[in-house]
């Protein structure tokens, strides 16, 4: 028990002797904890999801559910935190995500994608940040906001590998991809 909650008893302890007194001259009320302190658990949420009609707990689904279901609830957090929040504290979060691509189904992939640039053009959330391998996450008519990161060789086997952030264009994308043997869409 700790201090607090002993305060905490001893102003109620004050309060009730205060109108106790008023109808017994004299009389006074003390309260105190006796033995040890009850431990209260929190209730456990559990999560159950449903895909074409069959339902499991989550963690009995597969990876790519899962990752859909964490950006279904940050996307449920930024639309509830959007409508309680000031504009220019939603500028100043940010969301990564690294190789959303990963452990998804194709149709899944393109869905993803999508929630991340609804995500990003709702400006509900803040700023969106993704790596990727995939060109189902670039979309064409975004060009702009594509980031080319580069790892480049230091020279000295012993230091670590120097990467490179620049803004690019579509040519250099189209380049980068048939240089990888991938077809333009």
């Amino acid at each position: 028990v700790d201090d607090r909650e002993n305060t905490e008893l001893r102003s109620l302890g004050e309060t009730v002797s205060h109108v106790l007194e008023r109808y017994v001259p004299g009389a006074a009320a003390k309260f105190s904890y006796r033995g040890g302190t009850a431990v209260v658990q929190a209730p456990v949420a559990y999560v159950s999801l449903s895909e074409r009609g069959f339902q499991g707990p989550l963690d009995r689904k597969g990876s790519g559910l899962q990752r859909l279901f964490i950006v279904s609830l940050i996307e449920a957090a930024a639309a509830a935190r959007a409508l309680q929040t000031e504009p220019e504290t939603i500028r100043h979060r940010v969301l990564c995500v690294e190789e959303p691509e990963l452990y998804q189904h194709p149709l899944q992939a393109r869905r993803f994608a999508a929630i991340l640039w609804g995500l990003a053009e709702a400006d509900s959330l803040g700023q969106v940040i993704y790596s990727t391998h995939s060109p189902e996450f670039l979309p064409p008519g975004h060009v702009e906001a594509y980031r080319l990161c580069i790892a480049e060789p230091t020279g000295d086997a012993t230091a670590p590998v120097a990467s490179t952030i620049r803004s690019t264009d579509m040519n250099t994308i189209i380049g980068l991809l048939r240089a990888a043997g991938t077809r333009e869409s």
